[in-house]
């Protein structure tokens, strides 16, 4: 069995065929060949019964991108910071500060 990360209840889960009512009657009518489409029934979610289910390493590999972009956002804001400190303390003219900005928001 594989295990699927069910993106509605943001889980691990083991996905799992649901057969309902309308299988069992549709088996009944038909002489047991509705059996045959079973395996093509979705597997679902057996907490939330949804069928939005994605490998567990894509998450992680979406989560890591998402922390890198956070993390170089943060790192562009702490240069700004720290170059608008040493405009103040008047190691780097205002010229100096402007290029460098534009450099660091292109």
């Amino acid at each position: 069995m594989t295990m699927k990360y069910c993106t509605l209840c943001q889980r691990n889960v083991i996905p799992k065929r649901k057969i309902g009512i309308g299988t069992l009657i549709g088996i009944i009518f038909t002489g047991f060949i509705w059996v045959l489409f079973i395996p093509f029934y979705k597997k679902r979610c057996p907490l939330c019964h949804g069928d939005r289910l994605v490998k567990p390493e894509k998450v992680l590999q979406n989560s890591n991108n998402h922390q890198a972009i956070q993390n170089q956002n943060i790192s562009v804001s702490d240069e700004l910071k720290k170059l608008n400190d040493l405009k103040e303390s008047g190691v780097l003219s205002q010229e100096e500060f402007e290029k460098q900005k534009r450099k660091l928001l292109n």
